[in-house]
């Protein structure tokens, strides 16, 4: 017995176990079993040669993107491999102060960096850890005229600095209303921060599906839906940006859509995005409006850019898997300056890049044609 079962585990030999209790077992045939089941997406599937899998043939799923490919370099790099100054290790998103200066969530390394506008370090703060002005991983960032405001992940919460980096004040605390918890500034995996033009703030509280609204000073003002797929509903919420409008844009992640709220945060309008099919725990979308009013969308795990108008008509694209500099190994955050140009934070490639659009030619009306 002692060998049979030696046999079965390191050779899938069964041999000796049809010999010690009868028969002649196959491993498809021995009782102590469990038949195996596996799901495979349909374009993996339709890839795969013969492995004697009884599978259902799948033909490659069309590209409805496929049209309007942007052929666009990077005008600026930002960052090398590291955790030296001015290195990065899976950024995952970036904005602009009202210095000019670029404010980075190097989210890899847990801290912030801030860099000038041709791209050269300045300073940093923040490092790994749950305290008062540390971070695990932070995901999102926002900045007005004296403040930084971080999602700080994985502590559950949001922080907010002066541009200098001194702490100001700790926003919520890791909490989930389905575990019973009563009350806002409860987060769960918090990926994006947006000030308003009211000067409050919304924040995306991801793994509790729902926004949250909070005053200047950080006091809870209001919280915005729950799972599910009805407007006004979310399933990991990720990006949010306003437009010139007041309007806000959402990323409905695993409800694969953009819902579009009025300025009383009211459903406007939404639109299906066919992306983002894996729910891993990098490919998390953003998305930037313009001063044109196109809505530029991060496809991590497609490696693109995905451009749409104001009212989800798809325009183009830009980017494909590469290690070079014409395209991306995972796009999350991004962002749009007053000038039109376009800052992508490619966290696989360790590193942030500016996409001078209207130094390329491509403005409204080219990507319009």
């Amino acid at each position: 017995m002692r060998q049979a079962i030696w046999d079965i585990f390191f050779y899938r030999d069964y041999e000796k176990y049809g010999e010690v209790f009868g028969g002649n077992y196959s491993p498809g045939q021995w009782p102590l079993r469990h038949d195996l089941r596996m799901y495979i997406r349909k374009d993996s599937l339709a890839t795969l040669w013969d492995h004697g899998i009884d599978a259902i043939a799948a033909e490659p799923p069309v590209d409805i993107y496929a049209e309007n490919e942007l052929q666009v370099l990077p005008s600026l790099v930002i960052g090398t491999t590291g955790s030296g100054d001015g290195q990065l290790l899976q950024p995952r998103n970036v904005a602009i102060g009202p210095d000019g200066f670029l404010y980075v969530v190097d989210s890899g390394n847990h801290r912030v960096q801030v860099f000038d506008s041709a791209g050269n370090y300045v300073r940093q703060w923040g490092e790994f850890g749950g305290g008062p002005g540390q971070f695990n991983e932070p995901w999102g960032i926002a900045v007005d005229d004296e403040t930084v405001f971080v999602a700080d992940t994985w502590n559950h919460r949001v922080q907010k600095f002066t541009h200098e980096g001194d702490l100001v004040g700790v926003i919520g605390q890791s909490g989930s209303p389905a575990d019973g918890q009563l009350g806002g500034g409860l987060f769960f995996g918090p990926r994006d921060v947006l000030i308003l033009p009211d000067g409050n703030l919304l924040v995306t509280d991801t793994g509790n599906h729902r926004l949250q609204i909070f005053d200047p000073e950080g006091n809870f003002k209001q919280s915005l839906g729950s799972q599910g797929t009805l407007p006004g509903q979310y399933y990991e919420p990720v990006g949010i940006a306003a437009g010139r409008d007041g309007s806000i844009y959402v990323v409905d992640t695993w409800n694969g859509r953009i819902q579009k709220l009025g300025p009383d945060y009211m459903p406007a309008s939404e639109w299906t995005v066919d992306a983002w099919y894996g729910e891993s725990i990098n490919n998390k979308p953003y998305l930037a409006i313009s001063p044109d009013d196109y809505v530029y969308v991060t496809d991590p795990e497609g490696y693109r850019v995905l451009i749409f108008d104001g009212d989800g008509n798809y325009v183009g694209r830009f980017g494909q898997f590469s290690n070079d500099f014409d395209g991306f190994a995972l796009p999350n955050g991004i962002m749009a300056d007053g000038n039109g140009d376009i800052f992508v934070a490619d966290a696989g490639n360790n590193r942030i890049l500016k996409y001078a659009f209207d130094a390329q030619g491509l403005t409204s009306s080219s990507l319009e044609q």
